[in-house]
């Protein structure tokens, strides 16, 4: 499987590339953004073999400024459904396999990843939920979540719930994005991406909608380490939608 690096070239019209930084060029997008082979292996191991289609110029500067690339690497991966973990609630028919990852690239900070990479694209389509709880870390940023399929790619930003320790009684750090997935297509994946400080703990989760739910009562749930995946404590309406799937964790 290849790994992932990646860097930029300016449009064609700015740039004069030498035959030496030409033979530094592994892999171009359709959206003219060109990287090395160092730079495409970095985004597949910290995202995904894929995620380098979807930068643009834009988000290439923002790649290089963070200087995430430069970080102390680890990754945790699970396999969950056919040939892997099963979830809890494993008798319904929508559970299909797919992946859960969890990355983390840490300097003075950490940026973290959690990545779920469906094998097919379930029966059920709303709302699932992804996110994370930390211990002895704090968010240093608002995390960014999507879900892309075929080349297409939406924002649920402003689905997020956020958790911070001593207020309105959270005992922990961290946030939960609802998402709603497509009913069609093909190359399934949720990603959140995130900034926390260095030293801590960090558990991600992706809990499955097993029945449909509205958006609102999919938000139904706090942050606990013995809730769904180590991060979902669901109440209510939520409490028996989703799948009980196991979650990842990672040092910081």
């Amino acid at each position: 499987m290849k790994k992932v690096y990646y860097l930029v070239i300016a449009l064609m019209s700015f740039v004069f590339i030498t035959n030496t930084s030409a033979q530094s060029i592994y892999y171009i997008n359709e959206k003219g953004v060109t990287f090395t082979e160092e730079e495409y292996n970095f985004l597949t191991y910290m995202f995904w073999e894929g995620s380098q289609d979807l930068m643009s110029p834009e988000d290439y500067t923002r790649f290089i400024t963070s200087d995430i690339m430069h970080g102390e690497l680890e990754k945790e991966t699970i396999t969950i459904g056919n040939d892997g973990i099963m979830p809890i609630d494993n008798t319904k028919e929508d559970n299909r396999a797919n992946t859960l990852s969890i990355g983390r690239s840490c300097t003075t900070d950490c940026f973290v990843s959690i990545t779920l990479n469906w094998k097919g694209i379930p029966t059920i389509s709303k709302y699932d939920v992804i996110g994370a709880l930390l211990v002895n870390s704090s968010l240093t940023n608002t995390p960014s979540t999507t879900v892309t399929y075929n080349t297409t790619t939406k924002s649920y930003n402003n689905n997020m719930q956020k958790f911070t320790k001593g207020v309105n009684g959270s005992l922990y750090n961290g946030f939960g994005v609802s998402v709603e997935l497509p009913t069609s297509g093909s190359n399934l994946i949720v990603n959140t991406l995130f900034r926390a400080t260095a030293g801590g703990h960090v558990y991600g989760s992706y809990q499955h909608a097993m029945e449909s739910i509205s958006l609102a009562n999919s938000k139904k749930y706090t942050l606990s380490l013995a809730g769904e995946g180590g991060v979902f404590d669901f109440y209510g309406v939520a409490y028996d939608i989703y799948d009980r799937s196991p979650g990842v964790d990672i040092s910081l």
